[in-house]
């Protein structure tokens, strides 16, 4: 396994890691990624989550929000920026990744956002996954 310099080489570990049978390798690179910058993690997590036409991105989509969800990166990318990046390719079964965005960002941040956002099925059901109000009043 190659040590992750850039988003570009997260990304495609964590998509090898995805292709792969078992978790061992997907272990070891979170073990790996609690050592990188968070700001690479960050990226290349959600060039996962934007990718489109894998066979399998769910599990792609699954195993970049388990490496958010224990590694807890931080990063000074906008809310506004993730989420619009996020929520074109975004499997609204990845729960992970929205717990993750709420503990980096803040409840009340994710929670004013949303409600800006416009109403989309996945905008929805983001807000039904946080426990926020469907009304924008």
């Amino acid at each position: 396994m190659k040590y992750p310099i850039t988003a570009k080489d997260v990304k495609n570990e964590i998509l090898i890691s995805s292709d792969s049978s078992g978790d061992l390798r997907i272990k070891q690179l979170i073990t790996i990624l609690a050592n990188a910058a968070s700001e690479i993690i960050v990226e290349g997590v959600i060039r996962v989550i934007e990718t489109e036409g894998r066979p399998n991105s769910f599990r792609d989509q699954e195993l970049a929000a388990q490496i958010l969800a224990e590694v807890k990166p931080k990063t000074p990318k906008s809310l506004d920026e993730v989420l619009k990046r996020a929520l074109k390719n975004w499997n609204k079964s990845v729960k992970q990744f929205l717990l993750w965005l709420q503990e980096d960002y803040g409840v009340e941040a994710l929670n004013t956002e949303l409600q800006q956002s416009q109403e989309t099925d996945k905008v929805n059901t983001m807000k039904w996954w946080l426990g926020i109000s469907q009304s924008s009043g």
